[in-house]
């Protein structure tokens, strides 16, 4: 699963305790995502799927800026407290894979690691 191959890239820490949602976003020409938190989740993983758009870079207060090239990963835990955007889309659609964590106890991690069906564990 892609959870599979992207668990061995995080960080081992609890905001990337498990995956619970994954969607594939749509970003055309004139759209935005505003500086914000996703308090519902602890991290999140964003891969960009395609090259052919232009504007559309990440940043995260206080200031650092991410063009990540099609088929990278950019990644951002603590998402309630870490503030987050990205710019408007200028040109063509950008379109993005996202996978949301969420913190998981001790006891979930023990269960998780004994299902030997489950690929969410840490």
């Amino acid at each position: 699963t892609i959870v599979d191959i992207v668990n061995p890239a995080l960080p081992e820490m609890m905001d990337f305790g498990a995956c619970t949602d994954v969607e594939t976003v749509n970003y055309p020409a004139g759209t935005y995502v505003d500086v914000g938190t996703d308090q519902e989740y602890r991290g999140i993983c964003i891969f960009t799927l395609n090259d052919n758009y232009r504007g559309g870079r990440y940043y995260n207060e206080p200031g650092a800026l991410l063009d990540p090239p099609m088929g990278s990963m950019i990644a951002f835990n603590n998402v309630d407290i870490n503030l987050h955007g990205m710019e408007p889309v200028y040109d063509g659609d950008l379109w993005v894979l996202k996978l949301y964590f969420k913190r998981i106890t001790e006891a979930e991690i023990e269960e998780l690691a004994n299902d030997p069906g489950n690929s969410n564990a840490i």
